[in-house]
């Protein structure tokens, strides 16, 4: 009968960290990490020490921080790979980074916000803009949104402009 395999708590946090990575993902990160998918499912149920869930929260962030210097490092070879048809990977990883980063930060990874329609986004503008008014000048050395608003696409009706 082989050994059973003992983990330190470091092993642990980091196995913890990776799987919140891969947003809970156990198979996945079970595979990645080589550790039993049944191992890594009782200390994600929190089936080990607390102070083991307490390190891995603290190692999201510099998880994070290594995927967004590899998101870095990745575009750096993008610039050279352009016109490779292996390029198109390469954005794959970076996408991949993007989303585990945001994950690792506790940020949203999709937009749930529902679109508005043209005459919203310019009922919108026209209340910045009247606000502005209302407001003057606020120093910015911009003398009205309106000319910047203006220039917008907005229903033919309408006008948000001065």
């Amino acid at each position: 009968m082989a050994e059973r395999r003992r983990y330190s708590d470091e092993e642990k946090a980091n196995a913890l960290a990776a799987l919140a990575a891969n947003n809970g993902n156990v198979h996945l990160t079970a595979e990645q990490l080589s550790i039993p998918r049944t191992t890594l499912l009782q200390w994600a149920n929190g089936n080990c020490h607390p102070d083991v869930v307490v390190a891995s929260t603290g190692k999201k962030g510099p998880l994070a921080d290594y995927l967004e210097d590899l998101v870095y490092d990745i575009t750096g070879v993008l610039r050279g790979k352009l016109a490779d048809t292996d390029a198109k990977d390469l954005f794959i990883g970076v996408g991949i980074c993007v989303d585990k980063i945001r994950i690792l930060r506790d940020q949203p990874t999709a937009i749930t916000a529902q679109a508005i329609s043209d005459a919203e986004r310019a009922e919108r503008l026209h209340r910045l803009v009247e606000a502005y008014r209302s407001n003057g000048r606020n120093g910015s050395g911009v003398d009205s949104p309106a000319t910047v608003v203006g220039a917008l696409p907005g229903p033919a009706d309408e006008s948000v402009g001065e």
